[in-house]
């Protein structure tokens, strides 16, 4: 699987978890934060460790912390990081455990 940001052609709206973002390193080196996956994924609040292709076409681990956004009910609230990020992963360990809205 890969992703895709929302300045390049192949982001897909259908595949995204409206707000949720890049956050840490995984941003700086996509160049923008708002995201979709390549295809369809199902996902439940929780944090998520799984394996993507990068810009490089590289195999890395990458986060995905996701939980219920209050307002819109639809909408989701979370980060998707490199798991080896460290500044990042803390961050949003402390965002997902405190279920902030505003992010």
């Amino acid at each position: 699987m890969k992703i895709y940001v929302s300045t390049e052609d192949k982001f897909k709206n259908d595949n995204r978890y409206t707000g949720t973002y890049l956050h840490g390193k995984m941003e700086t080196e996509y160049g923008y934060d708002i995201f979709s996956f390549s295809r369809k994924k199902k996902f439940e609040t929780g944090v998520h460790n799984f394996t993507i292709r990068n810009k490089n076409d590289e195999e890395v681990d990458v986060t995905f912390f996701l939980w219920k956004a209050e307002q819109p009910s639809d909408w989701w609230r979370g980060f998707l990081i490199y798991t080896k990020d460290e500044k990042a992963y803390r961050y949003c360990l402390e965002s997902y455990r405190e279920r902030k809205q505003n992010i």
